[in-house]
């Protein structure tokens, strides 16, 4: 956040501050769903297991009531 500030010699609203911050932790959390998802093969791996439950189960994808 202080890049932020940096150039502005310190002028920033907070507002604009709490949200830089807010977005580098949203960045984060993204990076996070990212690393897992490569952890267990990727998202062409991902697919492909959605692909064989959806095959096995008949395309049937509705939550039964």
């Amino acid at each position: 956040m202080d890049e932020v500030a940096q150039p502005l010699d310190g002028k920033v609203s907070p507002a604009v501050l709490a949200m830089a911050k807010a977005l580098v932790v949203q960045a984060g959390g993204f990076g996070a769903v990212t690393k897992a998802v490569e952890g267990f093969g990727g998202f062409a791996g991902q697919y492909e297991q959605i692909g064989k439950v959806s095959a096995h189960h008949d395309n049937f994808w509705e939550v039964p009531l």
